[in-house]
This record gives C-alpha cells, sequence and structure tokens, in this order.
C-alpha cells in the first residue's frame, strides 16, 4: 500500500476509534445519500477494518434496483408495459450493482471475502467472522425485520451502528428494523422480479418514511446522548450501541405511526403475518 494512503487510513481509524468503534466490534455501516465522495469509500472501508481488526464483522447495505420496475408514464399502453418489464434483470448477488446504497455499498459488495444476501431489492453484504451466518437467509416479507439479516444483528455482541454524513435517517436500515418491531408500523408492498423465475412477486414492508419520523427520532437519539458523533475526513460520523437505538426507536416509533393512525391503510399490525 503507498504511504499516503496507508496514512490516510491510519487517520480515519483513530477518527474512528475516537468515535467509539473498538477492537472486536460488529458494525452495520449507512452512509447519508451524498455524504461520501466515491474515491473515499475503499478508504473507509479499510480503515473500519482496521479499527475493528479480524475478529468484527462489518455490514454495510447493497440495495439494488435491478428487480425493480423503471418508473412508467401512466399513459403507457399495456403492451409497452409488458415490453418494460422483460427488460427487468432481476437481482443477482454477485453482479447486480448496489445503486440505491450509493459508493460505499458499491465499493465494498466486490471485495475479496465479501459475502451477499439474496433479497433482490434490500441485500446486505457482510465480511468477518459473523458474515455467512448473517447473509444465510433473507425472507422477502419485512425485508430488514427481525427473522432477516438485520434481525440477526441485533441478536450478535458488541454490535455497532456506524452513520456517515449526519442526517443519514430516511433509509436506515436499523430504523426499518425498529419499526418493524414496533407495535404500529406503516404498511408497503414492494414489487419485484425473481431473476431464475421470471416471475414478478408482492412482498409487504415497511413504508417510505414520509413523515420524517426517523429524522425526528434521530435528533432524539443524539438529544439524549445514545449517539457518539465525531469528525471522518471531511464528514460526520455517528456511533450508537445498535441494541440501545433500536430500544429506544421502536416505541417511539410506535408512538408516532399511532398518531397517523386516522389513515388504517396506512397501518399494520406488528402481529401480522
Amino acid at each position: 500500500m503507498p504511504m499516503a494512503l496507508q496514512d490516510g487510513r491510519d487517520r480515519l481509524s483513530l477518527q474512528l476509534r475516537a468515535a467509539g468503534l473498538s477492537r472486536s466490534d460488529n458494525v452495520i455501516v449507512h452512509a447519508a445519500g451524498g455524504a461520501l465522495p466515491e474515491n473515499c469509500a475503499a478508504a473507509i472501508i479499510d480503515a473500519i477494518a482496521l479499527c475493528i481488526g479480524p475478529k468484527g464483522t462489518v455490514v454495510i447495505p447493497t440495495f439494488s434496483s435491478d428487480a425493480l420496475m423503471p418508473p412508467l408514464s401512466l399513459r403507457q399502453s399495456s403492451d409497452a408495459r409488458l415490453r418494460a418489464e422483460r427488460t427487468v434483470p432481476g437481482y443477482d448477488a454477485l453482479s447486480s450493482p448496489a445503486d440505491l446504497s450509493g459508493p460505499l455499498g458499491e465499493a465494498f459488495r466486490t471485495l475479496p471475502g465479501v459475502l451477499r444476501s439474496n433479497h433482490p431489492v434490500f441485500s446486505l453484504a457482510a465480511r468477518g467472522p459473523w458474515a455467512s451466518d448473517i447473509v444465510e437467509r433473507h425472507p422477502r416479507d419485512w425485508a430488514l425485520g427481525v427473522d432477516g439479516p438485520m434481525g440477526r444483528l441485533l441478536e450478535m455482541p458488541n454490535m455497532r451502528v456506524l452513520l456517515i454524513g449526519g442526517a443519514a435517517w430516511l433509509d436506515c436500515p436499523v430504523m426499518v428494523l425498529a419499526e418493524s418491531m414496533a407495535r404500529h408500523r406503516r404498511l408497503a408492498v414492494m414489487r419485484f422480479k425473481e431473476r431464475l423465475s421470471g416471475r414478478w412477486i408482492h412482498a409487504r414492508d415497511i413504508a417510505v418514511d414520509r413523515e420524517g419520523i426517523y429524522d425526528r427520532i434521530g435528533r432524539e437519539l443524539g438529544e439524549i446522548g445514545l449517539l457518539r458523533r465525531a469528525p471522518l475526513g471531511r464528514t460526520v460520523v455517528e456511533v450508537a450501541s445498535m441494541d440501545e437505538m433500536v430500544g429506544y426507536a421502536a416505541p417511539r416509533i410506535a408512538e408516532a405511526v399511532g398518531e397517523i393512525a386516522d389513515r388504517p391503510t396506512a397501518l399494520a399490525s406488528a402481529t401480522a403475518g
């Protein structure tokens, strides 16, 4: 490794340690959209690995649009829609780009030793001692819920959440996990294409946080001291214990979603299916 790159990696690793990451920690990393220049992704991944060492496992979302229907005009004919459906390739764990997770996910998924889960949209990639256990099972319904990789992370020791770039809450997988565990949650139906069969599948999942609930609860996490904030290169990072973060967020999300329960079609019971 050239000296300049090694110095940069070592400096970033020290900053991560100051933010609260420790040797042998396991960590899920989430970067805010646009927070990370593409040429910094590899250096940050190397710095995380150096900070937690060989006994730690790194997990990074590698969400992909390969199985999703591209946006179509409402005026499209049914024939045009069928032609568009045929062009959708479907998800492949080895080749589908992490285009919905930005440069960090894309840089990580191609590294030696990285394993990737098999959800057509919400895959996660992992490297380290726990990697195969994390990615082994990924249900189609409630993709970031307790029965998939995110739930497995919640059971792991020394599990940390590393947020890069400040306000990364809108599509933060840990917040989605917390909502999937909440007494009230918002329901969406995902439609995606299975690569091998070519069939289109419908799956239940958490709806996009259009009400800004995650952002509000994220600010609360900082205010009550569950997030530790520090600089990282030209951006900032926040580190939290995953079980503490989910333990606080799940009831707060349930409370917030309950406040909009006058729209019952947007809600689902936490015990549903």
